[in-house]
């Protein structure tokens, strides 16, 4: 199997997109994302830890988010009206709850890219979760957020399946010429999510073969 061992905005990005929206939805809270840095191992641990491998087609790594036991607290009170005191139970409960969240609001933006994965239950710890072998030489990408409810940080180290990607995937000059569209209309498409592709790191499309089905050239 190939892998390709890169990070960058496309993989990233989706997860923190979703960080932002899941709290504003679930806590209505703003969450203001710090500039991210790449490291070669998952960061030092906080209170609470919420884990979940991705492993599907075309993609395979791991997301983290790291919580303090006070953001924790501060969330519950937000959304029960002044709970403060929190059982360890129910912290972990929300960890679980918000990892889950945020990983599936990244799935569906990963998606329209190509990557697709089943979203696991997460591993909820006190210290840092333990990664496979197999990914440990990869980069992680680690992003600071800010909301007034305290500070959480996002992990993510994704790498690509190149023999998923490659086996399914046309360029968008070949589907251009099978289906009788412009390319920059298969563009378009590729982005508003009509048509399944993935972006590569060089920022060229692909177009997954069996999408030729929705046209027939004239």
């Amino acid at each position: 199997m190939i892998f390709k061992d890169y990070m960058n905005v496309n993989y990233i990005n989706p997860f923190i997109n979703a960080s932002i929206n899941v709290f504003k939805t679930f806590a209505d809270i703003d969450s203001e994302p710090g500039p991210p840095t790449v490291r070669s191992k998952p960061g030092a641990a906080e209170d609470i830890n919420g884990f979940i491998e991705l492993d599907g087609h075309g993609i395979n790594g791991y997301f983290i988010i790291h919580f303090s036991k006070s953001f924790l607290n501060k969330i519950l009170a937000i959304l029960f009206d002044g709970h403060t005191n929190s059982s360890q139970e129910e912290a972990h409960d929300l960890a679980g709850e918000l990892t889950n969240m945020i990983t599936g609001n990244a799935k569906a933006e990963l998606s329209k890219k190509g990557f697709f994965f089943d979203v696991a239950v997460p591993r909820i710890s006190h210290t840092t979760p333990i990664i496979s072998p197999d990914l440990k030489n990869n980069p992680v990408i680690i992003v600071p957020f800010d909301t007034r409810a305290g500070k959480f940080n996002i992990e993510a180290s994704i790498r690509t399946i190149e023999e998923d990607l490659a086996k399914d995937t046309i360029s968008v000059e070949k589907f251009s010429k099978l289906s009788g569209l412009s390319s920059a209309k298969i563009k378009n498409f590729l982005r508003s999510g009509f048509l399944k592709g993935c972006l590569e790191k060089n920022n060229i499309w692909r177009v997954e073969q069996i999408e030729i089905s929705k046209f027939k050239k004239k």
